[in-house]
C-alpha cells in the first residue's frame, strides 16, 4: 500500500501540527461542551448541498432512464423526487424545532422510540451508513484524481486515505476552516454544473427528443425512485446542523426548503442537459452517462473537465458527512454514557467534537485500507445503493412515523396540513423500503447485519452509570 499519513503522523502527528494547545485537550477536550451556535443559513445550506451533489448525479441519470420510455416522464420522475424530500424536509423542519440537538435523527428516535432505537441508528451511522459513504465516496475521489496523476497500483486507495485524513483534520483544528471549506467546494459545483448545463443547451445540434408517450410501469418507476431518491440523499442532514444554526427556530425551515428547492432545480436542470447532449436513447446506452455528456459537447477535453468536477463533489461530500457524521457520534456518548462517554466531548478550544472526529476517521481509512488490500469496497455503483439503502429507508420511515405524533404534542395551527404532509412523507417512505428491499434482496442482508451487532453492544454498555453519574443523579 505504501505510505499512509495514518502510518507517518497517527494521532500524535495530528497533534504535532498544533504545538500550542496542550495535546490533552486536542484528544479529549473539555466534558459536557456545548458547541457554540455559529452556522449560518448559508452554511447550513452548502452543507446539505455539498454532502447530496455527490457522484449520484454523474451516474443514475442514465440508469433512471433506462426505465422510461419517454424524456417528459424521467423529468417528471426527478420533479416527484424533490417534491418527496420537500415533503420530508417540512415534516424535519417540524421535528427539528422540537428536538433542536446536534443528535439530529438520534434524538428524533430515541425521544419517540426510546433510547435503544436511538442507539441502533446512531450505530448504523457510524459502522456503515456515514462511513461507508465516506469511505466509498473517497474511493471515487481516488479513482479520478488517479487519471491526472497515478501513485501507483494502490493509487485510489492512497488518494482516499489522504481525502479522508486531510479533511478529518480540518473539522478537527476548528468550525470556522470546515465551514470555508465546506462553502468554496459547494459553490464551485453549482457553478460547474451550471456552465455544464449551458454548454449543453447552446450545442448547436441538440439530440431530437422522442414524442411517443408510452406507458410507464409500476416496477419501473419504483427502482428508478431508489436512484432518484439516493442521488437526493443528503437533504435530512440538516438536521446534524440544526444545534450550531443561529437563531434555529426562524431559520430551521429556511435550511430545509432552501436546500431541497435548489437541489430540485439543479438535478432537473442537469438531467435536460443529459437529455439535450445524448437523447434519451443515448442516456439509456451510457454507463458514465456525465462523461459521454462532456465527450459529446467538448470532445475529448470534456473527460477531464468532467472528472475535475466530480472531484469537488466527491471532496464535497467527503468533507459534509465527516461534519454531520460526527454530530450523530457524539450523540451516542451524550445520552448512553457507559462505555461511551468519551465520544460525548466537545472540545473547547477548537470547538469540535475532536474524539467523534477521530473516530469516524479512523473506522472510514480502516473501510479504504481493507478495500486496498484486496476486497474492491466501491465494485459499482449500484452496489453502494444495495448496501444502504434498505437500511437507510428504515430508518427514515420510524422517523416519519414518530413525525405524525407531533400533531396531537402540542400544535395549534395548521394541524391539518402537516398531518397531510408527514402522511405523504410515511407513505413514500415505506414505499422506498418495499422498492429497496425488492431491488437489493440479498444485497440488503449485509447492512442489517452490521446493524444487528449494535444489539448486543447496546446491552452490554447499559448495564450501570459511571460513579460520578451515580453520584449526580442522587444528588
Amino acid at each position: 500500500m505504501g505510505a499512509h499519513p495514518e502510518r507517518q503522523g497517527g494521532i500524535g502527528g495530528r497533534i504535532a501540527l498544533l504545538p500550542l494547545i496542550p495535546s490533552d485537550r486536542i484528544l479529549f477536550g473539555v466534558a459536557r461542551q456545548h458547541p457554540v451556535r455559529s452556522i449560518t443559513v448559508f452554511d447550513s445550506v452548502c452543507i446539505v448541498i455539498g454532502i447530496t451533489v455527490g457522484a449520484g448525479i454523474f451516474k443514475a441519470p442514465g440508469i433512471v432512464a433506462q426505465e422510461f420510455s419517454h424524456p417528459g416522464s424521467m423529468l417528471l420522475i426527478w420533479l416527484a423526487g424533490g417534491l418527496f424530500c420537500f415533503c420530508g424536509a417540512l415534516t424535519y423542519a417540524e421535528l427539528a424545532g422540537k428536538y433542536p440537538d446536534i443528535g439530529g435523527e438520534y434524538h428524533y428516535l430515541s425521544n419517540f422510540y426510546r433510547q435503544p432505537v436511538g442507539f441502533l441508528f446512531a450505530w448504523s451511522r457510524m459502522t456503515v451508513i456515514q462511513t461507508g459513504s465516506i469511505a466509498s465516496i473517497a474511493y471515487i475521489f481516488g479513482d479520478y484524481a488517479s487519471q491526472f496523476h497515478s501513485l501507483g497500483r494502490q493509487s485510489s486507495a492512497l488518494y482516499a486515505c489522504a481525502a479522508v485524513s486531510i479533511l478529518t483534520l480540518s473539522n478537527i483544528l476548528g468550525l470556522k476552516m470546515s465551514k470555508t471549506i465546506q462553502n468554496l467546494l459547494t459553490v464551485s459545483i453549482i457553478a460547474g454544473l451550471c456552465v455544464l448545463s449551458l454548454v449543453s443547451f447552446s450545442a448547436p445540434e441538440p439530440q431530437p427528443v422522442s414524442s411517443e408517450p408510452g406507458i410507464e410501469k409500476l416496477g419501473a418507476i419504483g427502482l428508478a425512485l431508489v436512484f432518484v431518491l439516493y442521488t437526493y440523499g443528503g437533504w435530512n442532514e440538516a438536521a446534524y446542523t440544526t444545534g450550531e444554526l443561529q437563531n434555529r427556530k426562524k431559520n430551521i425551515i429556511y435550511v430545509f426548503a432552501l436546500s431541497v428547492f435548489l437541489l430540485t432545480g439543479l438535478y432537473i436542470m442537469v438531467n435536460a442537459a443529459y437529455l439535450n447532449a445524448l437523447g434519451l436513447e443515448g442516456m439509456k446506452s451510457s454507463g458514465v452517462v456525465a462523461f459521454n455528456a462532456m465527450e459529446c459537447l467538448l470532445g475529448k477535453q470534456g473527460g477531464l473537465v468532467l472528472s475535475g468536477l466530480i472531484i469537488l463533489a466527491t471532496l464535497s461530500s467527503v468533507n459534509g458527512c465527516i461534519f454531520t457524521g460526527a454530530r450523530s457520534i457524539i450523540a451516542i456518548g451524550k445520552n448512553h454514557r457507559f462505555g461511551f462517554h468519551w465520544l460525548g466531548k466537545w472540545n473547547r478550544t477548537l470547538d469540535t467534537p475532536v474524539t467523534a472526529l477521530l473516530l469516524q476517521g479512523t473506522i472510514a481509512v480502516s473501510l479504504i485500507l481493507f478495500a486496498g488490500l484486496g476486497y474492491r469496497f466501491r465494485d459499482g455503483f449500484e452496489t453502494l445503493v444495495e448496501y444502504t439503502a434498505p437500511v437507510f429507508w428504515l430508518f427514515l420511515l420510524m422517523i416519519a412515523i414518530s413525525a405524525l405524533s407531533l400533531i396531537n404534542t402540542g400544535m395549534k395551527t395548521n394541524k391539518w396540513l402537516y398531518a397531510s404532509v408527514a402522511l405523504i412523507f410515511c407513505m413514500m417512505c415505506g414505499f422506498m423500503l418495499f422498492s429497496s428491499l425488492v431491488y437489493t434482496k440479498a444485497g440488503a442482508l449485509f447492512g442489517v447485519l452490521v446493524l444487528a451487532t449494535g444489539i448486543p453492544v447496546y446491552y452490554l454498555t447499559r448495564k450501570k452509570l459511571p460513579p460520578t453519574e451515580r453520584e449526580d443523579k442522587q444528588q
